[in-house]
């Protein structure tokens, strides 16, 4: 199985797709970027379409959050909807 996995920043995102033996492809891309390409799996990886993404979701920590932590979480959302929930894992991190 394929699975891609993203790092959410607010401006920008990490990602790795790896297919359980070695990475792919990874890197770092700008929000809007790495939305459309999780619209359009097939047509926006290079090698191989993930057939999975887990992504970290930003949990709670007890300190103060920041614009860019608010920004972060929404990116978290968005790409969890645009690949499609049931094709999706939030993994948590504080």
């Amino acid at each position: 199985m394929t699975v891609l996995g993203i790092d959410p920043g607010p401006n920008e995102s990490a990602y790795v797709l790896w297919d359980g033996l070695a990475i792919i492809e990874h890197g770092n891309t700008p929000n809007q970027d790495l939305l459309a390409a999780l619209e359009d799996p097939v047509r926006s990886f290079n090698i191989i379409p993930p057939e999975h993404c887990a992504i970290e979701q930003i949990c709670g920590f007890g300190i103060m959050a920041s614009d860019g932590l608010f920004d972060t979480c929404f990116y978290s959302g968005r790409f969890l909807q645009a690949f499609g929930e049931k094709r999706t894992t939030m993994i948590p991190r504080k």
